[in-house]
Protein backbone atom coordinates (compact mmCIF):
# COMPACT_ATOMS: atom_id res chain seq x y z
CA UNK A 1 0.00 0.00 0.00
CA UNK A 2 1.09 3.69 -0.64
CA UNK A 3 3.22 4.96 2.29
CA UNK A 4 1.03 8.04 1.98
CA UNK A 5 -2.36 6.33 2.12
CA UNK A 6 -1.02 3.98 5.33
CA UNK A 7 -0.29 7.89 7.12
CA UNK A 8 -3.60 9.02 6.09
CA UNK A 9 -5.37 6.00 7.49
CA UNK A 10 -3.43 6.19 10.81
CA UNK A 11 -4.73 10.29 11.09
CA UNK A 12 -8.34 9.06 10.16
CA UNK A 13 -8.49 6.50 12.60
CA UNK A 14 -7.53 8.62 15.39
CA UNK A 15 -9.61 11.57 14.53
CA UNK A 16 -13.27 9.06 14.00
CA UNK A 17 -13.52 9.11 17.54
CA UNK A 18 -14.04 12.51 17.39
CA UNK A 19 -16.89 12.62 15.19
CA UNK A 20 -20.71 13.03 15.84
CA UNK A 21 -20.59 15.80 17.63
CA UNK A 22 -21.81 19.30 17.09
CA UNK A 23 -18.67 20.49 15.59
CA UNK A 24 -18.16 24.44 16.85
CA UNK A 25 -15.01 26.10 15.16
CA UNK A 26 -12.02 27.46 17.59
CA UNK A 27 -12.94 30.47 18.98
CA UNK A 28 -12.14 33.64 16.75
CA UNK A 29 -11.55 31.29 13.84
CA UNK A 30 -14.12 32.40 10.75
CA UNK A 31 -14.82 30.55 7.33
CA UNK A 32 -13.34 31.37 4.43
CA UNK A 33 -14.80 29.83 1.87
CA UNK A 34 -18.50 27.93 1.27
CA UNK A 35 -18.68 24.86 -1.47
CA UNK A 36 -22.41 23.28 -2.06
CA UNK A 37 -22.99 19.93 -3.47
CA UNK A 38 -25.90 18.04 -4.29
CA UNK A 39 -27.19 17.71 -0.71
CA UNK A 40 -23.83 18.10 1.53
CA UNK A 41 -21.97 21.75 2.04
CA UNK A 42 -18.39 22.20 2.93
CA UNK A 43 -16.64 25.08 4.45
CA UNK A 44 -12.81 26.10 4.77
CA UNK A 45 -12.02 28.09 7.87
CA UNK A 46 -9.51 30.63 8.44
CA UNK A 47 -7.27 28.13 10.05
CA UNK A 48 -7.52 25.95 7.67
CA UNK A 49 -9.64 23.64 8.67
CA UNK A 50 -12.45 21.85 6.42
CA UNK A 51 -15.98 21.12 8.10
CA UNK A 52 -19.05 19.40 6.15
CA UNK A 53 -22.18 18.58 6.62
CA UNK A 54 -25.40 17.47 5.08
CA UNK A 55 -26.45 13.82 3.13
CA UNK A 56 -23.55 11.24 3.73
CA UNK A 57 -24.92 8.18 1.77
CA UNK A 58 -21.75 7.42 -0.48
CA UNK A 59 -19.73 9.20 2.03
CA UNK A 60 -19.58 12.90 1.00
CA UNK A 61 -18.71 14.28 4.68
CA UNK A 62 -15.54 12.18 5.04
CA UNK A 63 -15.89 11.24 8.19
CA UNK A 64 -15.84 7.48 7.75
CA UNK A 65 -19.51 6.65 7.60
CA UNK A 66 -22.96 7.08 6.30
CA UNK A 67 -24.79 9.34 8.56
CA UNK A 68 -26.46 12.27 7.68
CA UNK A 69 -25.25 15.18 9.59
CA UNK A 70 -27.87 18.12 10.04
CA UNK A 71 -24.69 20.79 11.62
CA UNK A 72 -21.07 21.26 10.47
CA UNK A 73 -18.82 18.11 11.49
CA UNK A 74 -14.77 18.50 11.37
CA UNK A 75 -13.34 16.40 8.76
CA UNK A 76 -10.98 14.02 10.27
CA UNK A 77 -7.67 14.89 9.84
CA UNK A 78 -8.23 18.32 8.22
CA UNK A 79 -8.06 20.26 11.34
CA UNK A 80 -5.10 22.38 9.42
CA UNK A 81 -3.52 23.00 6.20
CA UNK A 82 -6.73 22.74 4.03
CA UNK A 83 -6.11 26.02 1.26
CA UNK A 84 -8.87 25.03 -0.67
CA UNK A 85 -12.38 22.92 -0.69
CA UNK A 86 -15.15 21.91 -3.04
CA UNK A 87 -18.45 19.93 -3.41
CA UNK A 88 -20.34 18.67 -5.44
CA UNK A 89 -22.88 15.96 -6.16
CA UNK A 90 -21.85 13.19 -3.71
CA UNK A 91 -18.13 13.90 -3.63
CA UNK A 92 -15.66 16.40 -2.09
CA UNK A 93 -12.04 17.40 -2.81
CA UNK A 94 -10.01 19.81 -1.13
CA UNK A 95 -6.13 21.06 -1.42
CA UNK A 96 -3.88 20.22 1.07
CA UNK A 97 0.08 20.96 1.35
CA UNK A 98 0.58 17.74 -0.16
CA UNK A 99 -1.61 17.81 -2.73
CA UNK A 100 -5.44 16.78 -3.50
CA UNK A 101 -7.73 14.44 -1.22
CA UNK A 102 -10.91 13.75 -2.60
CA UNK A 103 -13.90 11.57 -0.96
CA UNK A 104 -17.62 9.97 -1.49
CA UNK A 105 -18.98 8.61 -4.78
CA UNK A 106 -16.46 7.89 -7.57
CA UNK A 107 -18.15 7.05 -11.10
CA UNK A 108 -15.76 6.80 -14.03
CA UNK A 109 -12.74 7.55 -11.54
CA UNK A 110 -14.26 11.02 -10.29
CA UNK A 111 -11.77 10.94 -6.91
CA UNK A 112 -8.72 10.82 -9.13
CA UNK A 113 -7.21 7.85 -6.71
CA UNK A 114 -6.63 5.32 -9.93
CA UNK A 115 -9.95 2.94 -9.24
CA UNK A 116 -14.20 3.49 -8.98
CA UNK A 117 -14.26 2.70 -5.02
CA UNK A 118 -16.14 5.26 -3.21
CA UNK A 119 -13.85 6.92 -0.80
CA UNK A 120 -15.34 7.68 2.87
CA UNK A 121 -12.46 9.04 4.21
CA UNK A 122 -10.21 11.80 2.31
CA UNK A 123 -7.68 9.32 -0.47
CA UNK A 124 -5.31 11.17 -2.52
CA UNK A 125 -5.33 11.95 -6.00
CA UNK A 126 -2.81 9.97 -7.75
CA UNK A 127 0.25 11.78 -8.93
CA UNK A 128 -0.59 15.04 -7.14
CA UNK A 129 1.67 15.85 -4.42
CA UNK A 130 2.36 19.51 -4.39
CA UNK A 131 1.87 22.27 -6.23
CA UNK A 132 -1.54 23.29 -6.77
CA UNK A 133 -3.32 25.92 -6.26
CA UNK A 134 -7.12 25.05 -6.37
CA UNK A 135 -9.38 22.11 -7.15
CA UNK A 136 -12.86 22.08 -9.39
CA UNK A 137 -15.28 19.16 -8.86
CA UNK A 138 -18.30 18.66 -10.46
CA UNK A 139 -21.26 15.68 -10.85
CA UNK A 140 -18.42 13.26 -13.10
CA UNK A 141 -14.58 14.98 -13.25
CA UNK A 142 -12.57 16.94 -11.08
CA UNK A 143 -9.69 19.15 -12.69
CA UNK A 144 -6.70 20.44 -10.50
CA UNK A 145 -4.79 24.07 -11.17
CA UNK A 146 -1.32 23.67 -10.37
CA UNK A 147 0.85 26.57 -9.35
CA UNK A 148 3.22 26.37 -12.84
CA UNK A 149 0.02 27.38 -14.66
CA UNK A 150 -1.03 23.82 -16.04
CA UNK A 151 -4.49 21.98 -15.61
CA UNK A 152 -4.76 18.13 -14.91
CA UNK A 153 -8.12 16.59 -15.10
CA UNK A 154 -9.58 12.94 -14.69
CA UNK A 155 -12.83 11.09 -14.06
CA UNK A 156 -15.69 10.88 -16.89
CA UNK A 157 -14.91 11.96 -20.63
CA UNK A 158 -17.63 10.36 -22.90
CA UNK A 159 -17.99 14.01 -24.27
CA UNK A 160 -14.72 14.93 -24.52
CA UNK A 161 -14.47 16.93 -20.84
CA UNK A 162 -11.14 15.86 -19.12
CA UNK A 163 -9.64 17.88 -22.20
CA UNK A 164 -6.86 15.66 -23.55
CA UNK A 165 -7.98 15.23 -26.82
CA UNK A 166 -9.87 11.64 -25.94
CA UNK A 167 -13.25 10.37 -24.88
CA UNK A 168 -11.39 7.73 -22.38
CA UNK A 169 -12.07 7.98 -18.61
CA UNK A 170 -9.39 8.90 -16.96
CA UNK A 171 -9.13 7.71 -13.18
CA UNK A 172 -5.80 9.58 -12.48
CA UNK A 173 -4.90 13.00 -13.37
CA UNK A 174 -4.07 13.81 -17.19
CA UNK A 175 -2.79 17.32 -18.48
CA UNK A 176 -5.37 19.36 -20.43
CA UNK A 177 -4.75 19.82 -24.13
CA UNK A 178 -3.42 23.45 -25.09
CA UNK A 179 -3.90 24.93 -22.16
CA UNK A 180 -1.10 27.38 -20.15
CA UNK A 181 -1.60 29.92 -17.05
CA UNK A 182 -4.29 29.09 -16.17
CA UNK A 183 -5.71 30.62 -12.91
CA UNK A 184 -8.84 28.65 -12.40
CA UNK A 185 -10.93 25.98 -13.58
CA UNK A 186 -14.89 24.98 -13.21
CA UNK A 187 -16.52 22.04 -14.07
CA UNK A 188 -19.81 21.00 -14.95
CA UNK A 189 -22.26 18.25 -15.89
CA UNK A 190 -20.42 17.11 -18.97
CA UNK A 191 -18.15 19.90 -19.67
CA UNK A 192 -15.50 22.05 -18.36
CA UNK A 193 -14.31 25.37 -18.59
CA UNK A 194 -11.33 27.00 -17.59
CA UNK A 195 -9.44 31.18 -17.72
CA UNK A 196 -6.01 31.80 -18.84
CA UNK A 197 -4.17 34.85 -18.90
CA UNK A 198 -5.10 34.93 -22.28
CA UNK A 199 -8.74 34.48 -21.63
CA UNK A 200 -11.94 32.06 -21.23
CA UNK A 201 -11.84 28.49 -22.68
CA UNK A 202 -14.39 25.86 -22.86
CA UNK A 203 -14.49 22.17 -23.85
CA UNK A 204 -16.46 18.60 -23.35
CA UNK A 205 -20.37 18.40 -23.97
CA UNK A 206 -22.22 20.89 -25.87
CA UNK A 207 -25.52 19.72 -26.91
CA UNK A 208 -27.31 22.96 -25.52
CA UNK A 209 -24.83 24.95 -26.68
CA UNK A 210 -23.28 25.47 -23.03
CA UNK A 211 -19.43 25.59 -24.88
CA UNK A 212 -20.79 29.39 -25.91
CA UNK A 213 -18.84 28.74 -29.84
CA UNK A 214 -22.14 29.05 -31.57
CA UNK A 215 -21.84 25.24 -32.05
CA UNK A 216 -24.07 22.65 -30.54
CA UNK A 217 -20.85 20.00 -31.36
CA UNK A 218 -19.01 18.62 -28.53
CA UNK A 219 -14.94 19.78 -28.19
CA UNK A 220 -11.97 17.41 -26.80
CA UNK A 221 -10.31 20.36 -26.62
CA UNK A 222 -10.21 24.07 -25.31
CA UNK A 223 -12.25 26.18 -27.34
CA UNK A 224 -12.04 30.05 -26.94
CA UNK A 225 -15.46 31.85 -26.30
CA UNK A 226 -15.78 34.20 -28.83
CA UNK A 227 -17.96 37.54 -28.64
CA UNK A 228 -17.56 38.98 -25.25
CA UNK A 229 -16.93 42.89 -25.02
CA UNK A 230 -14.53 42.54 -22.14
CA UNK A 231 -12.20 39.28 -20.85
CA UNK A 232 -13.42 37.06 -18.36
CA UNK A 233 -11.82 36.30 -14.92
CA UNK A 234 -14.15 33.50 -14.11
CA UNK A 235 -15.89 30.96 -15.21
CA UNK A 236 -19.02 28.62 -13.46
CA UNK A 237 -20.62 25.89 -15.89
CA UNK A 238 -23.35 23.76 -15.04
CA UNK A 239 -25.10 21.02 -16.39
CA UNK A 240 -26.83 22.52 -19.25
CA UNK A 241 -25.41 26.44 -19.05
CA UNK A 242 -22.75 28.46 -18.32
CA UNK A 243 -21.70 32.31 -16.34
CA UNK A 244 -19.63 34.21 -16.89
CA UNK A 245 -18.13 36.90 -15.22
CA UNK A 246 -16.40 39.47 -17.15
CA UNK A 247 -13.74 42.05 -15.79
CA UNK A 248 -15.81 44.89 -15.59
CA UNK A 249 -18.27 43.55 -13.37
CA UNK A 250 -20.88 42.47 -16.42
CA UNK A 251 -22.35 38.71 -16.30
CA UNK A 252 -22.78 36.71 -19.26
CA UNK A 253 -24.48 33.52 -19.82
CA UNK A 254 -25.13 30.81 -22.42
CA UNK A 255 -27.04 27.41 -23.01
CA UNK A 256 -30.04 26.27 -22.44
CA UNK A 257 -32.62 29.09 -21.39
CA UNK A 258 -35.16 26.92 -19.30
CA UNK A 259 -36.90 28.55 -15.86
CA UNK A 260 -35.06 31.65 -16.87
CA UNK A 261 -31.24 30.24 -16.44
CA UNK A 262 -29.35 32.78 -18.49
CA UNK A 263 -31.07 35.66 -16.50
CA UNK A 264 -31.40 37.70 -19.38
CA UNK A 265 -35.46 37.75 -19.71
CA UNK A 266 -35.80 36.16 -23.01
CA UNK A 267 -36.02 32.70 -22.40
CA UNK A 268 -34.66 31.67 -25.41
CA UNK A 269 -31.88 29.00 -25.51
CA UNK A 270 -28.12 30.84 -26.52
CA UNK A 271 -25.17 28.96 -28.55
CA UNK A 272 -23.54 32.41 -27.31
CA UNK A 273 -22.90 34.70 -24.67
CA UNK A 274 -25.74 36.81 -23.61
CA UNK A 275 -25.92 39.24 -20.91
CA UNK A 276 -27.38 38.80 -17.69
CA UNK A 277 -30.47 41.46 -17.11
CA UNK A 278 -30.94 44.15 -14.21
CA UNK A 279 -28.01 43.12 -11.97
CA UNK A 280 -27.44 46.43 -9.63
CA UNK A 281 -24.06 47.40 -10.33
CA UNK A 282 -20.51 45.72 -10.82
CA UNK A 283 -20.70 41.56 -9.65
CA UNK A 284 -17.81 40.60 -8.33
CA UNK A 285 -18.39 36.42 -8.50
CA UNK A 286 -20.77 34.18 -10.02
CA UNK A 287 -22.00 30.92 -9.52
CA UNK A 288 -24.34 28.61 -10.97
CA UNK A 289 -26.55 25.16 -10.11
CA UNK A 290 -29.23 23.20 -11.79
CA UNK A 291 -30.55 26.25 -14.43
CA UNK A 292 -30.07 28.74 -11.95
CA UNK A 293 -27.41 31.17 -10.60
CA UNK A 294 -26.43 33.71 -8.78
CA UNK A 295 -23.68 36.75 -8.04
CA UNK A 296 -22.38 38.54 -5.73
CA UNK A 297 -23.09 42.54 -6.66
CA UNK A 298 -22.19 45.24 -4.34
CA UNK A 299 -21.48 42.84 -1.31
CA UNK A 300 -25.72 41.70 -1.87
CA UNK A 301 -26.38 38.15 -3.68
CA UNK A 302 -28.54 38.25 -6.54
CA UNK A 303 -30.01 35.08 -8.06
CA UNK A 304 -32.12 34.22 -11.01
CA UNK A 305 -33.73 31.10 -13.07
CA UNK A 306 -34.96 28.08 -11.58
CA UNK A 307 -36.43 28.04 -7.96
CA UNK A 308 -37.27 24.64 -6.94
CA UNK A 309 -37.41 24.41 -2.80
CA UNK A 310 -36.78 28.05 -2.45
CA UNK A 311 -33.04 28.70 -3.59
CA UNK A 312 -33.33 31.62 -5.14
CA UNK A 313 -33.76 32.35 -1.69
CA UNK A 314 -36.10 35.70 -2.16
CA UNK A 315 -38.78 34.07 -0.21
CA UNK A 316 -40.83 32.38 -3.20
CA UNK A 317 -40.47 29.12 -5.31
CA UNK A 318 -41.07 31.07 -8.18
CA UNK A 319 -38.89 31.25 -11.20
CA UNK A 320 -37.55 34.24 -12.14
CA UNK A 321 -35.93 34.93 -15.63
CA UNK A 322 -33.93 38.20 -14.14
CA UNK A 323 -32.03 38.46 -10.98
CA UNK A 324 -33.93 38.95 -7.65
CA UNK A 325 -32.03 39.84 -4.49
CA UNK A 326 -32.11 37.43 -1.77
CA UNK A 327 -33.57 38.61 1.35
CA UNK A 328 -32.89 38.20 5.03
CA UNK A 329 -29.16 38.28 4.61
CA UNK A 330 -27.91 40.68 8.07
CA UNK A 331 -25.29 42.89 6.42
CA UNK A 332 -22.99 42.55 3.58
CA UNK A 333 -21.86 39.10 1.90
CA UNK A 334 -18.42 37.91 0.96
CA UNK A 335 -18.81 35.18 -1.25
CA UNK A 336 -22.14 33.59 -2.57
CA UNK A 337 -22.34 29.27 -3.78
CA UNK A 338 -25.02 27.28 -5.05
CA UNK A 339 -25.37 23.36 -5.71
CA UNK A 340 -27.82 20.96 -6.52
CA UNK A 341 -30.70 22.86 -4.48
CA UNK A 342 -29.53 25.13 -2.57
CA UNK A 343 -27.36 28.26 -1.93
CA UNK A 344 -25.14 30.08 0.82
CA UNK A 345 -23.66 32.93 1.91
CA UNK A 346 -20.63 34.28 3.79
CA UNK A 347 -21.03 37.14 5.73
CA UNK A 348 -18.89 39.25 7.43
CA UNK A 349 -17.53 38.57 10.18
CA UNK A 350 -17.15 34.83 8.27
CA UNK A 351 -20.77 33.66 9.33
CA UNK A 352 -22.76 31.64 7.35
CA UNK A 353 -25.84 31.47 5.68
CA UNK A 354 -27.96 28.61 3.69
CA UNK A 355 -31.53 28.39 1.89
CA UNK A 356 -33.05 26.11 -0.38
CA UNK A 357 -33.55 21.74 -0.28
CA UNK A 358 -32.67 20.60 3.00
CA UNK A 359 -33.92 17.07 3.38
CA UNK A 360 -30.35 15.47 4.81
CA UNK A 361 -29.77 18.85 6.50
CA UNK A 362 -27.26 19.87 3.75
CA UNK A 363 -28.72 24.06 5.42
CA UNK A 364 -26.54 23.21 8.51
CA UNK A 365 -29.01 24.61 10.51
CA UNK A 366 -29.70 21.32 13.00
CA UNK A 367 -33.36 20.51 10.87
CA UNK A 368 -34.60 18.95 8.06
CA UNK A 369 -36.74 21.86 7.49
CA UNK A 370 -36.47 23.63 3.41
CA UNK A 371 -35.96 26.91 4.19
CA UNK A 372 -37.05 29.78 1.01
CA UNK A 373 -34.52 32.75 2.73
CA UNK A 374 -31.97 32.54 4.62
CA UNK A 375 -30.97 29.98 7.93
CA UNK A 376 -27.93 30.33 10.07
CA UNK A 377 -25.73 27.41 9.70
CA UNK A 378 -25.13 26.31 13.24
CA UNK A 379 -21.63 26.18 15.34
CA UNK A 380 -19.83 29.25 13.19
Amino acid sequence: MNPLRIAWAIAVMAALAAVGQPASASPGTQIVQVSVGGGHTCARTSAGAAYCWGRNREGQLGDGGFTARSVPQLVPGLGSGVRDIVAAGSATCAVVRDGVWCWGSNPRGLLGVGDERYQRTPAPVSGLTAGVRSVALGIGRACAVLDDGGLRCWGANAHGAVGDGSTIDRTSPVAVTGLSGVVGAAVGDDHTCAVTGGGGFCWGGNTAGQLGDGTTGDQSTPQPIPGLPAPLVQLAPDSTHTCGLLRGGAVYCWGLNLHGALGDGAGTDSTRPVRVAGLPGRASAVSTDFRSGCARVSARAYCWGFNAFGKLGDGTELDRPVPVPVVGLPGPIRAVATGGSAACALTRPGQLWCWGHNQWGGLGDGTTADHRTPASVVGF
